[in-house]
């Protein structure tokens, strides 16, 4: 007799199912040659204005909290290094786990640039869970949970890779949400609306943790900022030559503030 799944299984099987229906059909992406779901270095230059962020706060604090000499951290899906690099200090080592060597290449050159120490810094290219052995008191992981179709396993490992304190950023619902309008206006065509972030909030209380949660928004693209409109439209399936029609839906139809939410807890 099949076993019925648990409350856990049950709730990431929706997840996944709801991720799967983000897929993009081929016949969108071929008016754009490229991957709307590509992403790019560049997009994740450090910010120190970030720092005042829920998210960011919760990670200074908790780091705060340690001795000198062991704030150590785990950014699991770090990109270039657009919120670990950030925390220093007080961080004063970071453990950058990525699958993009892009990514972890630019992050060393974000870390030059901002006078972080290379001998302060320990790469790791591998998807998340990794094979390689990575523990530190504060583990971070930002916006990375929408490319998980199997959150359980993940948030599993990021529990057991922390001594002290886990922080987690994630969209409220998934991060191209906002672009729906644009897809229904274009194309008549009706993105998902879920999965969203409260599942995630099940699963880790389910894993017997009490989350902190703090929701915060995001401000809404500037149609003055060329790369952030050239974003969009990849990730809408627009191309190039209705550049300036996207921009003036835009102005008609300004992309809200995305809400976000920061997860945080002891372990």
């Amino acid at each position: 007799m099949e076993r019925p799944p648990s409350a856990l299984e049950a709730l990431q099987d929706a997840w996944a199912d709801a991720l799967a229906k983000w897929a993009i059909p081929e016949e969108y992406i071929e008016r754009i040659d490229q991957n709307p779901f590509e992403l790019l270095p560049e997009s994740f230059v450090p910010d120190l204005a970030r720092r005042d962020t829920p998210s960011m706060r919760a990670a200074i604090s908790a780091l705060s909290e340690l001795e000198p000499g062991t704030r150590s951290l785990l950014d699991v899906g770090c990109a270039s290094g657009g919120t670990s690099l950030i925390l220093f200090p007080p961080a004063e080592h970071l453990i950058a786990v990525d699958q993009s060597p892009q990514m972890l290449d630019r992050l060393r050159e974000n870390a030059a640039a901002l006078g972080i120490a290379n001998s302060s810094i320990e790469i790791i290219n591998s998807a998340w869970p990794t094979a390689t052995a990575a523990t530190a008191p504060v583990v971070t992981c930002a916006n990375v949970l929408y490319n998980v179709s199997a959150p359980i396993p993940f948030i599993e490992a990021l529990i057991g890779a922390s001594t002290y304190a886990v922080v987690i950023e994630l969209t409220a619902r998934h991060p191209h949400f906002s672009a729906n309008p644009i897809w229904k206006y274009f194309y008549g065509y009706r993105r998902p609306i879920e999965p969203n972030y409260q599942t995630v909030i099940e699963m880790i209380k389910l894993l017997g943790y009490d989350p902190a949660v703090e929701t915060w928004h995001r401000n809404g693209l500037d149609l003055n900022d060329e790369a952030g409109l050239t974003r969009l439209a990849r990730r809408s399936c627009i191309p190039q030559s209705q550049l300036g029609e996207l921009r003036n839906y835009l102005k008609e139809h300004p992309i809200e503030p995305t809400e976000v939410v920061s997860i945080t807890f002891r372990t």
